[in-house]
């Protein structure tokens, strides 16, 4: 569904499907808020990026352990990254460039030992670098244009 010029939100009804495990919807004009499914059922891969989407990003309690990649990149999500990302056990990538995010970076990001690529460029992140961020799995990470601060973790 990616470059489509597909408008408004995304619905609820759509996570309904139990076998939908990659959804692309980047590219478009979609707006509103991040839906609590795309966490929640059985998705692998979601895309939202290059759209209009808006909030803070949560990750409800319930969160599917079977989320591996993440990109939301290019919205206006704004708040900080919940620290029930942590949650995503499994997850891969995570790319939350290009928002409007702020805080700092959750200590809990430290734990998701499966994270190869973390992108969090071009937010309004601000504190420390975590010290261990991500395990041996962790092969890119950028967080330029922000306002972070510390060492680089080698």
């Amino acid at each position: 569904m990616s470059g489509n010029g597909f408008t408004g939100g995304l619905s609820e009804s759509i996570g309904g499907g139990k076998s939908l495990v990659h959804v692309d919807v980047s590219w478009n004009s979609l707006t509103g808020a991040l839906p609590a499914w795309v966490f929640a059922s059985g998705v692998q891969w979601v895309s939202g990026s290059d759209n209009t989407l808006i909030g803070e990003v949560l990750v409800p309690v319930n969160a599917s352990s079977m989320v591996r990649g993440v990109d939301l990149a290019s919205n206006a999500f704004s708040g900080l990254i919940p620290s029930e990302i942590s949650q995503l056990l499994t997850l891969q990538l995570l790319n939350m460039s290009w928002n409007s995010l702020t805080g700092s970076i959750p200590a809990s990001i430290v734990q998701m030992k499966s994270l190869e690529l973390l992108d969090l460029t071009a937010n309004r992140l601000d504190g420390c670098i975590p010290t261990t961020i991500g395990g041996e799995s962790l092969r890119e990470m950028k967080l330029g244009k922000n306002s972070l601060t510390g060492e680089i973790p080698a």
